[in-house]
């Protein structure tokens, strides 16, 4: 993806005598301190370099005692180009870049207040007890593509490397991201004094550093004083487990000063609210709602934590009103940083062993240790060998925090534990009889030790906390050009390096949510080519093939139905050719999407969502023009698609879906395609598309005398019915603009002879590009017609693609109708948006729906679907289609009593059903082999939507042992009907009446039982005979 704008991160760089006015020095360098200029702020001598001012890094900045002179000797070999210390000036060679400061952890304060007094930008404050390096990595990422954007290196979130990044801050950068640890009682508000963030975020609280706090209030108590330094917005960010962690977290909370809060978690109070999440070993797939909006987000890395840490990007996100869908995008190119996670390919030294190391010795807790085993459970290598240290700073609870980690290693089918540190050792007299234990010491002790165990095909996990030093493993196995980075996903290969059958766990806030949503399973778009029975002329050329997709998915077993109608760039913005290159890569995101069953809102908000990243897509495949946008006709069968299904997945029409606001409605009108030879027979036309139609609608002639002949003749005829009839003229960019005043001038001047009268509309007289003409024209139509029996509405067609379009048009006084056409705008949902901009502006405003010529009559229904869901609406042309060779629906609209109204809808959607065969005869080859394969997948779908009648018998210790009690317990609380029963042979036989999932369920349970039985064999086959119709009702136990 490219980034929205060039990240250009500018520090203004220090001199020695910009610092030398902060510190209160005297400005009398030597030659290499006059001519340093400073780039950056380093506490760690092996990033120091041209441009670095080294500030000796200690356990406490500051302390004499730490300032290692070697290690600013070495700073200096490396090309500091200046280096502060307290340590006497005369022990370093004079022509060296040192200066003496009476105390180093002052002069740090100093230099960091300075660069954050000068900043201008926004700033986070991110602190917790897990997870906020995760967090601040993936916010740096996502962000990224949105503007400048400065964060804490790794993670020095200490004092000293708080100091160091802000005595580095670039002070023109939109985003800085300030990391904050708190390692001791009162450590977050002596860093956050100097942060002073506009946001805090506190993540999560857990055991880390416990054994420096009395409890873990204490460390939550130290962790929010964060919000005692916000300055500006004043928005906070916790997770909700900070505020649930006890009754006074809340109040401590509003103690603060706090403009915003917002909250990330599970319940739906919260402002970022999970939905539900699927960990897997290739990636991590996350649902939430953002004040109310659904998000997906795709994470390209596996692990529990990259769930919070997406929630904690996209509240940050929020509180800076960005883009959440370009958020969630740049998410899904996020890549995973050393020692957290990052995935290596090693070849072992001094052996042909070849081996798999995910490095995640960063840092330990149990909850991030927990994450990291809940992947390895998914992974399936030779062997899984797991190098644990000891979780550091857990206080009086480490024993039994350690202990409580030996199920999850169980679980995750750990083959041989080694075992680092004296508190790992806890665990090995539970895990020796189950896994092969090693006990380590050192680390010199670990290399040799890993050495000798690991075996060619080896997957090796490293976690511990870093004070262990367990990194050291890595290069001990291997040097640097013998590792390889073999990406973010943990990609799983069998021997013939090809992906292994992927695993996933999905996981959802509640089990509720879980039954709550709705996957998309198959996504098929079928090209099918109906000749109509007559050619049908337009402005360019005759049309005498309909050309469509027909798009098939399947959500849960429904079957949802969509049709596209790709014409040209010009008009829809693809082509049949480019439709098909546009539906292959939407495939991609369509296939496994979730749709939430909770409510009908909550689908709809989903399919919002799908349908804003199909438009991303679009935009990134097509080349929009001034004149067009792309791939419009494609979405719009997508959108027809997904709120069929929707709708039946609910039982209810796409209209009631969208929120009707009128009953089925007629169709207005029907377009003679020729006026040209007026006279008689132009007459005759009008006659009959006026009985049965209240709109007569033609297309345009470049000759104004034959215009006004067609408007004369509707006007004639009307008066003969004695009814009010719209005279309607499509015009196709028929006229320049300096022709379009005398038009209006000449109807005018008809209307007062008597000639014309009611309703006359103009649709689109000139090109789009005047699309400042035609609201000059409507003005002027406006000041003609004042006082007259006539209404001369200016219509905008071509100008009008989608609400942005009419709202330029809007800015420059709007025209009197506007013409939606869902394969043109983009769906059903975009031409609701028109429908309320329009109605908002002007509520007066005429609103005409037209369809594409050779549809089917799927887009017949949908269009009357939004014609009844418009908050305004006018005139619709698509009615039940006759003009081809056939149709591909079993149930064609028809007409009631040769009326202009349709009868109502039966069933749920649209209520139309495919005729497979018809449809098929009209495919092309490639086409019918993807008929064929959808066709059958939705049958097989649906036989196992049928319940059927299945028998079980039941062989072992299955009686006396309540196994009948127990399985009509089980039955019933699945919805199962039938009946169980004892045989005189000591088996036990059921006869189930369900769906086949339910059966398959019941199956596993049954070849278990209850506590007590023992159940050797289980043979089904089909129940044939009758069942008593209240067998059906519940499922019950019976006599032999």
């Amino acid at each position: 993806m490219v980034p929205l704008m060039t990240v250009n991160r500018r520090f203004k760089a220090w001199t020695f005598n910009t610092i030398a006015d902060e510190l209160d020095l005297v400005k009398k360098p030597n030659a290499a301190l006059a001519e340093a200029i400073i780039e950056r702020v380093d506490i760690d001598v092996r990033h120091c370099s041209r441009g670095s001012l080294y500030i000796p890094r200690g356990s406490k900045i500051g302390n004499v005692k730490m300032e290692n002179r070697d290690y600013i000797n070495k700073a200096l070999e490396r090309g500091a180009s200046m280096v502060l210390t307290s340590l006497d000036r005369s022990i370093f060679p004079t022509d060296a870049p040192v200066v003496q400061v009476n105390n180093v952890v002052a002069a740090a304060k100093k230099l960091a207040d300075s660069a954050r007094s000068r900043y201008q930008g926004k700033i986070f404050g991110i602190t917790g007890s897990v997870g906020k390096t995760t967090t601040k990595d993936m916010m740096n990422h996502a962000l990224s593509y949105c503007g400048d954007i400065y964060a804490t290196r790794g993670n020095y979130n200490e004092t000293d490397g708080v100091l160091m990044t802000l005595a580095s801050m670039p002070e023109d950068v939109q985003y800085s991201l300030i990391e904050v640890c708190s390692t001791k009682p009162n450590s977050v508000p002596k860093k956050a004094t100097h942060v002073k963030p506009h946001i805090g975020m506190v993540t999560v609280i857990g055991h880390s550093h416990g054994a420096k706090y009395p409890s873990r209030y204490d460390i939550l108590r130290d962790k929010v004083a964060m919000f005692d330094y916000l300055v500006g917005d004043r928005v906070a960010i916790v997770g909700r487990s900070v505020l649930d962690f006890d009754e006074a977290n809340e109040s401590l909370i509003a103690q603060k000063s706090i403009e915003t809060l917002i909250t990330v978690g599970q319940r739906k109070v919260d402002t970022v609210q999970l939905i539900g999440a699927e960990l897997g070993a290739l990636e991590t797939k996350v649902r939430m709602l953002v004040d109310g909006k659904p998000i997906s987000v795709r994470v390209p890395a596996a692990g529990r934590q990259f769930v919070d840490a997406a929630m904690f990007t996209m509240a940050g996100a929020h509180a800076l009103g960005l883009d959440l869908l370009d958020i969630a995008e740049n998410i899904s190119t996020l890549e995973r940083g050393p020692r957290r996670g990052e995935r290596l390919k090693v070849n072992v030294q001094n052996s042909k062993k070849t081996v798999e190391i995910i490095d995640d010795a960063q840092n330990s807790a149990p909850d991030s240790v927990r994450a990291l085993l809940e992947l390895v459970q998914l992974r399936s290598p030779k062997r899984k060998v797991l190098v644990f240290g000891d979780m550091m700073e857990l206080g009086d609870d480490a024993p039994q925090m350690h202990e409580s980690l030996v199920q999850d290693v169980l679980e995750a089918g750990i083959d041989v534990a080694i075992l680092v540190g004296p508190m790992a050792a806890l665990m090995a007299p539970m895990l020796k009889d189950k896994v092969e234990v090693h006990l380590i010491k050192t680390t010199d002790d670990l290399v040799k030790k890993v050495r000798g165990l690991v075996e060619n095909g080896d997957l090796i996990v490293i976690k511990g906390s870093g004070g262990l030093k367990l990194e050291r493993l890595l290069p001990a196995l291997a040097p640097r050009s013998a590792r390889q980075k073999v990406g973010n996903n943990w990609v799983i290969e069998t021997e013939a390096g090809l992906p292994a059958p992927k695993k996933s766990k999905s996981i959802f806030a509640t089990p509720e949510q879980a039954a709550d949503v709705a996957v998309i399973t198959d996504f098929e778009p079928l090209l099918c080519r109906i000749p109509l029975k007559s050619g049908f002329k337009t402005s360019r050329h005759t049309i005498k093939v309909s050309s469509n997709y027909i798009l098939v998915m399947q959500l849960d077993g429904v079957v949802g139905l969509g049709e596209a109608s790709p014409r040209s760039l010009a008009l829809t913005g693809d082509s049949i050719a480019s439709a098909r290159k546009f539906y292959n890569q939407a495939r991609e995101q369509l296939i496994g999407a979730h749709i939430s069953k909770a409510s009908p809102e909550a689908s709809l908000a989903d399919v919002r969502l799908i349908m804003q990243k199909l438009e991303k897509l679009a935009l990134k495949l097509g080349e929009p023009t001034r004149n067009t946008k792309p791939y419009r006709a494609s979405l719009a069968g997508i959108d027809i698609m997904l709120l069929d299904g929707v709708a039946r997945l609910h039982n209810m029409t796409v209209a009631e879906l969208l929120g009707q606001q009128r009953d089925p409605v007629g169709v207005s009108a029907a377009t003679i395609s020729e006026i040209s030879e007026g006279g008689l027979r132009l007459l005759k036309s009008i006659r009959r598309h006026l009985k049965r139609y209240p709109v007569c609608r033609a297309k345009g002639a470049f000759d104004t005398h034959l215009n006004l002949e067609f408007l004369r003749d509707v006007t004639t005829v009307a008066r003969e019915m004695g009814q009010d009839k719209v005279a309607w003229l499509d015009m196709n960019e028929a006229y320049s603009p300096e022709g379009v005043p005398s038009l209006i001038n000449a109807i005018v001047d008809s209307a007062r002879a008597g000639d014309i009268r009611g309703t006359v509309i103009l649709e689109q007289p000139v090109a789009k590009r005047f699309s400042a003409e035609m609201c000059e024209f409507q003005k002027l139509a406006n000041d003609k017609i004042s006082g007259m029996d006539l209404d001369l509405v200016l219509m905008a067609d071509e100008s009008l693609w989608d609400e942005s379009d009419l709202r330029e048009l809007q800015k420059q006084g709007g025209c009197r109708g506007i013409n939606i056409k869902v394969q043109k705008c983009g769906g059903l949902l975009k031409a609701l948006e028109i429908g309320d901009a329009a109605n908002q502006f002007d509520q007066k405003v005429h609103v005409y729906i037209g369809g594409m010529v050779g549809c089917s009559d799927l887009t017949s229904r949908a269009l009357l679907s939004l014609a009844q869901a418009l908050p305004k609406f006018n005139y619709i042309t698509s009615g039940p289609r006759h003009n081809i060779e056939a149709h591909i629906v079993t149930n064609p609209l028809k007409w009631v009593d040769q009326s202009n109204v349709l009868p109502n809808q039966d069933g749920a959607g649209l209520g139309l059903y495919l005729d497979w065969d018809t449809l098929r005869a009209y495919c092309e080859e490639d086409d019918q082999v993807r008929l064929d394969a959808i066709r059958a997948k939705i049958q097989e779908s649906a036989d196992k939507q049928t319940p059927t009648s299945t028998r079980v018998v039941v062989s072992g210790k299955v009686q006396g042992v309540g196994y009948l009690v127990w399985l009509q317990q089980e039955a019933r609380a699945r919805g199962v009907h039938g009946f169980v029963r004892n045989r005189s042979d000591g088996t036990v036989e059921a006869v189930l009446f369900c769906v086949q999932a339910t059966l398959d369920e019941l199956l596993a349970l049954m070849r278990k039982g209850p506590e007590k039985a023992e159940v050797t064999e289980l043979v089904t086959d089909t129940w044939t005979r009758g069942l008593k119709t209240n067998d059906f009702l519940r499922f019950k136990a019976a006599s032999v």
